[in-house]
């Protein structure tokens, strides 16, 4: 290392030589603003937040890790997350219910693992008869279950690693007014 620290040295009474080139500036966050903007301008034409329904099963333990990884995600697209939880209030009827009453046409399914083998698919079953126009599951899925899950009506899973921009645009176009 010493050797290779002396070759790239400059020459005694030389200027130092750049050997890095500065990345320009770039907003990173400039695309998140953009759908934040886009969520105040249908908030203040329309009166109400873009939202999106968080339907929760189980316990807050089982359900709080991936329903706050979501609500995070989707504020920093904008959305409103209200959660509905779906051992309280099961079926079709009361998912409509709940879309309806917050102006939601996607929702996402959070809870573990465990629980979406145990009652994922029917759950997804009861958002796509609910109306759901766009539906998802908050984590990845088990491959073994995952064909199930997508009979079912699952069209995306979000979980670390995904691309969560392409997440945020595609419920951005199913808003009201999308282009």
């Amino acid at each position: 290392l010493d050797a290779l620290t002396q070759a790239l040295a400059p020459p005694p009474g030389a200027a130092p030589t750049r050997l890095t080139v500065p990345l320009p500036p770039a907003p990173f966050a400039a695309p998140f603003e953009a759908l934040r903007d886009r969520a105040d301008d249908l908030t203040a034409r329309l009166g109400q937040r873009p939202a999106v329904l968080l339907v929760t099963l189980g316990s807050l333990a089982q359900h709080n890790p991936r329903t706050t990884f979501i609500t995070n995600l989707l504020e920093a697209g904008g959305f409103h997350a209200p959660t509905h939880d779906a051992d309280a209030l099961p079926g079709p009827q009361a998912l409509q219910q709940a879309l309806h009453e917050h102006g939601a046409r996607a929702a996402i399914l959070c809870s573990a693992d465990d629980l979406y083998h145990e009652r994922g698919p029917q759950t997804l079953r009861d958002l796509r008869d609910a109306g759901a126009a766009f539906i998802a599951l908050a984590g990845k899925p088990d491959p073994a279950l995952e064909p199930e899950l997508r009979d079912a009506g699952l069209q995306q899973h979000i979980a670390l690693g995904a691309d969560v921009l392409a997440f945020l645009n595609t419920l951005h176009s199913l808003t009201p007014d999308a282009p």
